[in-house]
């Protein structure tokens, strides 16, 4: 993915800061980029950032996030893989959001999976379909 000069300096500065930021801290820190908005959206639509909520804007990590590409079962349930190292995320039936076999999500991490390893978590935003079109009577 490519992203803008000014997006990769926003990305970069919430990256290294590790902190929960509000556009008037990003204006004040970063007043060579002309377009913060519209960087924020660019980050924001692929996923990389998300809103802390009071305005303020972080990287994925710090607010226990991730993002991965979901496999659905039979039960409603769902494993979502994510990172560079595949991390296994456990999703419980009821908190898929509506996402399908092979979507990519941004899931919260709630708690450790002690008997499977990985985590368990629920999705919260769903990024990308992967399938647009169904079939169905």
């Amino acid at each position: 993915m490519s992203l803008s000069p000014g997006a990769e300096s926003l990305l970069a500065l919430l990256a290294t800061s590790g902190e929960k930021l509000t556009m008037k801290a990003i204006s004040a820190r970063m007043p060579e980029v002309a377009d913060k908005t519209s960087a924020l959206e660019e980050l924001m639509h692929h996923g990389l950032i998300w809103n802390a909520g009071k305005g303020r804007y972080a990287i994925l990590k710090t607010l226990g996030m991730e993002r991965g590409s979901v496999r659905v079962r039979a039960d409603g349930s769902a494993v979502v893989f994510a990172g560079e190292e595949p991390l296994r995320i456990q999703i419980p039936p009821g908190n898929t959001l509506g996402a399908l076999d092979g979507d990519t999500v941004l899931v919260r991490l709630t708690e450790p999976d002690l008997r499977r390893g990985g985590y368990r978590g629920r999705v919260v935003h769903v990024l990308r379909r992967f399938r647009t079109h169904m079939a169905g009577i």
